[in-house]
């Protein structure tokens, strides 16, 4: 999967400005207890940051998930997360708004970090949230694409890139987003996790269930975006939902 980092969603600056005094507090100490440092001068190890903060908000989903997660979060690619990484994504987890949760979501699918999701980057996203909780990397190397992924990608590029440059911006991302329901299921779980405590076998029957859901969305409802569309839109989101029907 892509290694390249994109730049923070929001600023540490600003994440501890709009935080309260306590709140700061906590994220320090939660940050010293994974260091074992006195202060915040330390960095967290990669895989301690996946099993403490990663897994925990993104339960049912694959490695491969948290793997791309933690790529979002060092955003100076040293392979360890430091204060003021840590502070921007518990920020963004805790405390932010939905907007930049899902600016957080949009940056796991820009793998080359331009700013631009291609239909290349959506199908391998795609893939990669749809994937058993113990598919590995290796194991998607050579299984072939399934009909609902390519269509998806190819029905998101046909009916959300407005200005046809073949790759969708963030706000055109966004759109696609709001009708995806595993995007919506990975926005729900990284703000209302409350602890390490997790039903593993509940989260993976709803990962499965908005797998299945969304792929039944895709042939129902995402072609039909909430905005008005002109006729030639129609024309190709009609061509595209006969195509999914033929091959589900």
């Amino acid at each position: 999967m892509g290694s390249r980092s994109s730049r923070p969603v929001v600023t540490p600056d600003n994440a501890l400005r709009s935080m309260k005094r306590h709140q700061v507090a906590v994220l320090e100490a939660q940050f010293r207890r994974l260091t074992a440092q006195p202060d915040v001068k330390g960095s967290v190890r990669r895989d301690l940051f996946i099993r403490d903060v990663l897994e925990p908000r993104f339960p049912g989903f694959s490695p491969m998930v948290w793997s791309r997660a933690f790529q979002v979060v060092d955003t100076n690619g040293n392979g360890t997360v430091e204060w003021e990484e840590f502070v921007v994504v518990m920020f963004i987890f805790k405390h932010a708004l939905r907007d930049d949760r899902m600016r957080f979501l949009f940056h796991m699918y820009d793998l080359d970090g331009n700013s631009q999701v291609s239909r290349k980057e959506l199908k391998k996203i795609a893939q990669v949230l749809q994937a058993a909780p113990t598919a590995t990397e290796e194991d998607l190397k050579d299984k072939q694409l399934s009909p609902i992924v390519e269509l998806m990608s190819k029905t998101a590029i046909s009916c959300y890139d407005r200005n046809n440059d073949g790759s969708l911006s963030f706000i055109e991302w966004r759109r696609y987003a709001e009708e995806d329901d595993l995007i919506q299921l990975a926005d729900k779980t990284m703000r209302r996790v409350k602890s390490a405590e997790i039903d593993v076998k509940a989260a993976v029957a709803l990962k499965a269930a908005s797998a299945a859901s969304s792929a039944v969305q895709w042939n129902a409802t995402v072609l039909k975006p909430k905005s008005a569309k002109s006729q030639a839109d129609q024309k190709k989101k009609t061509k595209l939902r006969m195509s999914l029907s033929r091959n589900r």
